[in-house]
């Protein structure tokens, strides 16, 4: 194998490893953990409910997530595309969001994260993440009465054709 394939191979692995960083950060509710997987420029979009800047988000996020007993976010399929310093990615989710309530509910999402990396001082980090949901076991209203939509403004949300949002978000995926 070539140099070239196995740096590649090696990028491959640290973005793969930042993606379920982020998972961990998240279910752990571990915001120093949070604070190194984003540049300090970075962008994070979930649609409705948060955008703005990576530090933002990390701000905002202990707010709503502390509705649930537990989270487990899982991360299935992961695609990367790099070039030289900056990387895109799709990664599958399945999230399940247990509830406070007696007796608890589970809200499973299944989404993706479509990302665009940095490499910069030899580190990946995020630098636009946008969330999306693809199916939910909740309808909408239950959605929203347990995490009312913070911004005027709609979640991303899958299609099953190239109207899907991640043809337009990462651009090195439309490349043949």
């Amino acid at each position: 194998m070539s140099n070239d394939r196995l740096e590649q191979a090696a990028d491959k692995l640290e973005l793969y490893e930042l993606v379920v960083s982020y998972c961990r950060a998240t279910d752990r509710r571990d915001v120093d953990l949070m604070r190194e997987l984003y540049h300090s420029d970075a962008i994070d979009d979930h649609g409705a409910l948060f955008y703005g800047s990576g530090e933002e988000f990390i701000a905002f996020l202990p707010g709503p997530i502390t509705a649930f007993a537990i989270t487990t976010h899982h991360i299935t399929n992961a695609l990367f595309k790099v070039d030289g310093d900056r990387a895109e990615g799709e990664s599958y989710l399945l999230a399940s969001h247990i509830t406070k309530e007696t007796p608890p509910r589970n809200l499973t999402v299944s989404g993706r994260y479509l990302d665009k990396f940095e490499r910069r001082d030899g580190r990946w980090r995020f630098s636009h993440r946008v969330a999306m949901m693809d199916w939910s076991n909740w309808t909408a209203e239950e959605m929203l009465a347990m995490l009312p939509p913070r911004l005027d403004r709609p979640s991303a949300v899958g299609t099953v054709d190239r109207t899907d949002p991640s043809y337009a978000m990462l651009a090195m995926f439309a490349a043949p």
